[in-house]
């Protein structure tokens, strides 16, 4: 798949200026790194897929869901609906194959060359904030059974 150069060296740019250590493969345009907030299972492994017009960060959470509990699956996909509705930059993903959970923010660059440094920090803050925001619920339906109604009232709390 082909790329721009432009906005991947935009993105490697904004990454250079906060410090970000990471790995570039100009062969494909994806950028890979971790980060490790340093608290239990809040370490994730972010990826930048650059192409021709824009780019997408896809966050993967270190918690997935038990692919083969059907039960669980199921509310794991509820509180993904439940947490991507309203959202305005971004979205949850789940597979449902292997219960991979990961955030996805897309940005559009189709009339400029290049994303500015604030287009990139801005998309990658966002795409982190709901990583923070919404750990808790996934981890409440994960490993201690809530209701994915229940985990997502509680990640929105602080919202109202």
């Amino acid at each position: 798949m082909s790329y721009s150069p432009a906005i991947l060296n935009a993105i490697d740019a904004a990454l250079t200026e906060v410090d970000i250590k990471r790995d570039t493969n100009y062969e494909n345009g994806v950028i890979v790194f971790n980060i490790d907030w340093g608290r239990p299972r809040m370490n994730y492994k972010v990826f930048f897929f650059v192409r021709d017009s824009g780019f997408c960060i896809h966050a993967i959470f270190p918690i997935s869901a038990n692919h083969e509990d059907e039960e669980e699956i199921h509310n794991v996909a509820e509180f993904v609906c439940r947490a991507n509705y309203g959202l305005v930059l971004g979205h949850f993903n789940l597979d449902m194959r292997d219960g991979e959970i990961q955030y996805q923010t897309t940005i559009d660059c189709t009339d400029i060359e290049a994303p500015s440094t604030y287009m990139v920090n801005r998309a990658f803050g966002v795409t982190m904030q709901m990583c923070e925001k919404y750990a808790p619920g996934f981890h409440g339906v994960i490993l201690a059974g809530q209701s994915a109604k229940e985990a997502c009232e509680r990640c929105e709390a602080d919202d109202e």
